[in-house]
């Protein structure tokens, strides 16, 4: 059998050879330390969002280049840190408060006073209810208990990305030039092509989905602010987070929202209901907008990926899920297609 990495190989063939190791090097990387993959992957998400902005100061307000980038990482971490320490307490009080309402709720079937004018409603969703709850409640106690047991792990999550985010982005365009050092000089420009590629659809999906989740985040918190709702940070946090994981994200977001509005009255839930069947097609709409030109992934395509990721990486994994498919629909357009019309 051939060399794959035989250098008398064709660039096109020898580039490729060398992509596949590179990438399961890092699918290894991020499987055997999940705490260093995360922090690394964030780290570039946040220079690659933030890359534009800098540039906007540098080009069109005459900055330098450490100024640029210097100025855009402090505005951008204080805002994350003044966040943190806003939100972050009245997010986790929500938090206990809704977790004792969906409690008192199922335990105490609240819910069965809304069926009282039909019993034969309530007899026919009480055994699905009833199997539903104990799973219910074992996924709230474990998320808590989850986040109370890893919250030096999130600091030192936390403390990393700042370090690295702020290391690497002074160094950046000597590492977007350097890493063409990995191919051999007869791929240069092979890979020149395919990465400059998947960085331009990488940085146009992770920017799409910031703008998309943060205008979900916040309508929703604002329109549950304004009915009087207890728990609007907490859940117009978790509108924010759920869909930073495409479509399977939305499903997560609905299910707190829907519980909620059993507590707000009839005329309440459905003000709340219309806001989310006009909230979502809304942001579909600017998702599509926003990322026009950059490949698209079959829905069917995205739910597979995002369960295989999660199995290997966890809560990574469903986050990285569409990047990956980004990379392989970049890969299979670059190489495999080619190959098939020849």
């Amino acid at each position: 059998m051939r060399n794959p990495f035989d250098k008398n190989r064709p660039p096109k063939l020898l580039f490729e050879a060398y992509l596949l190791f590179y990438v399961s090097l890092i699918l290894l990387f991020g499987y055997l330390s999940p705490l260093a993959f995360s922090v690394v992957l964030t780290a570039f998400a946040i220079i690659i969002v933030l890359e534009p902005v800098a540039g906007w100061l540098i080009h069109k307000r005459r900055m330098r280049f450490v100024l640029a980038h210097a100025l855009t990482l402090i505005v951008f971490f204080s805002c994350v840190l003044l966040l943190f320490a806003f939100l972050v307490p009245s997010t986790l009080k929500e938090a206990g408060g809704f977790f004792r309402f969906v409690e008192d709720f199922f335990g105490k079937r609240r819910w069965e006073t809304f069926f009282q004018l039909r019993p034969e409603t309530k007899e026919l969703l009480s055994p699905t209810i009833d199997k539903i709850y104990p799973k219910l409640l074992s996924f709230f106690e474990s998320f808590v208990s989850g986040l109370q047991k890893s919250s030096m792990t999130l600091l030192n999550f936390i403390f990393y990305v700042v370090l690295v985010t702020a290391y690497w982005t002074f160094f950046f365009p000597t590492f977007k030039k350097s890493i063409l050092h990995l191919f051999p000089k007869t791929t240069t420009e092979e890979a020149r092509r395919f990465l400059r590629e998947l960085y331009h659809q990488l940085k146009r999906y992770l920017s799409s989905l910031i703008l998309v989740a943060t205008f979900v985040g916040i309508v929703i918190g604002i329109f549950l602010l304004i009915i009087g709702s207890q728990y609007a940070l907490i859940l117009g946090f978790w509108g924010f987070f759920t869909n930073f994981i495409p479509i399977v994200g939305v499903a997560l977001e609905l299910i707190p929202l829907l519980i909620l509005c059993f507590s707000l009255g009839i005329g309440k839930s459905v003000a709340l209901l219309v806001l989310i069947s006009i909230v979502h097609p809304v942001a579909f709409i600017m998702f599509l907008n926003l990322m026009k030109g950059v490949v698209q992934l079959n829905p069917v395509v995205i739910i597979l990926l995002i369960l295989v990721c999660s199995q290997l990486f966890g809560i990574v994994g469903s986050l990285i899920a569409v990047p990956v498919g980004i990379m392989f629909r970049v890969y299979w357009r670059s190489f495999i297609v080619p190959r098939l019309s020849a």
